[in-house]
């Protein structure tokens, strides 16, 4: 299972606006993929907030596993594949917890299940595990917005075409 993402049915557009783009200026793919990660900027935005107003239980209340998370959400945007928000924790065995932070949206129970600190060279066997709940800040909230992104990425390709049609003018 990799972290979460979100694909907007457009990289087939991108990719031949971006081949046209490259006709008239080399350097106009790249302001294209800036256009396009500002665009999915605010679908980026709604879920950092939806991961970071999360509840947190537990005698500490900290969020700083859910600020971590927030942190990695950004926008990719490629000339060959299109635009994905996506999320990446700095760690790697900690990237399945957007996934698992995001699990109310999958199934009913909305949670994983994960050790607790256990000390260097305790047996697997011996660790204690807990339930953690998870919930819906990224799928479903990034679905509800899926109209607007994608009408801001159409403004820029939309652009973008007519930057093509009058540098052949």
């Amino acid at each position: 299972m990799g972290a979460p993402s979100l694909e907007f049915e457009l990289g087939r557009e991108v990719t031949r606006v971006a081949a046209k783009l490259r006709d008239v200026d080399a350097k106009l793919p790249t302001k294209l993929r800036s256009k396009l990660r500002k665009a999915a900027g605010v679908g980026v935005k709604r879920v950092k907030g939806e991961v970071r107003r999360m509840p947190v239980s537990g005698r500490h209340g900290s969020t700083g596993l859910r600020r971590r998370v927030a942190r990695g959400v950004r926008a990719r945007a490629s000339t060959k594949s299109g635009m994905r928000i996506v999320t990446s924790m700095p760690e790697s065995a900690e990237s399945i917890i957007p996934r698992g932070l995001d699990s109310r949206t999958r199934h009913a129970d909305g949670g994983w299940r994960h050790p607790v600190f256990a000390p260097k060279g305790t047996p697997r066997t011996e660790w204690t595990w807990v339930d953690q709940k998870g919930g819906d800040w990224f799928v479903r909230p990034l679905s509800e917005m899926q109209p607007q992104v994608t009408a801001e990425i159409r403004k820029v390709l939309d652009e973008a075409a007519a930057e093509v049609a009058s540098a052949g003018a």
